[in-house]
């Protein structure tokens, strides 16, 4: 949903909760506020919004409550520390730690998914074949 010349403005009813492309984003909050996104999308001839069925308003600040009980859920858990790092969703940095691996965990209820720079930052480390692995191919598209 971005276009040149063309600011969206986002408040704590709408958040970006996805950066998966230069030129997608998703946005997560309340349902009659998505729905009036949608009617603006329909007036702007560049841009084209899908709107996405799911079960709750992820990586938004509207999973407030559902990140508080996950972080007590979590502190019970016993997690070890990975022998092999991982890009995290939230921060796009290596984790490895099992304090980071909790860290974020939580963190993402709440924070958008930067897919972007962790693309590019794999690319800058010489990473350029990817595999998606899941039930569909929302991130190929």
């Amino acid at each position: 949903m971005i276009k040149k010349n063309k600011i969206f403005m986002f408040t704590s009813t709408r958040e970006i909760a996805n950066y998966n492309s230069p030129y997608q984003i998703v946005v997560s909050g309340k349902s009659e506020v998505i729905e009036k996104l949608l009617i603006l999308g329909e007036e702007e001839e560049e841009v084209n919004i899908v709107l996405l069925k799911v079960s709750a308003p992820f990586h938004s600040s509207l999973m407030r409550k559902a990140k508080e009980n996950l972080a007590s859920y979590i502190e019970n858990i016993n997690i070890q520390d990975l022998q092999i790092p991982v890009i995290c969703n939230v921060t796009a940095d290596y984790i490895k730690t099992k304090e980071e691996i909790k860290n974020a965990l939580i963190e993402q209820m709440t924070h958008p998914i930067k897919w972007v720079e962790i693309i590019k930052r794999m690319n800058s480390e010489g990473i350029n074949y990817f595999i998606e692995v899941g039930p569909g191919n929302v991130l190929k598209k």
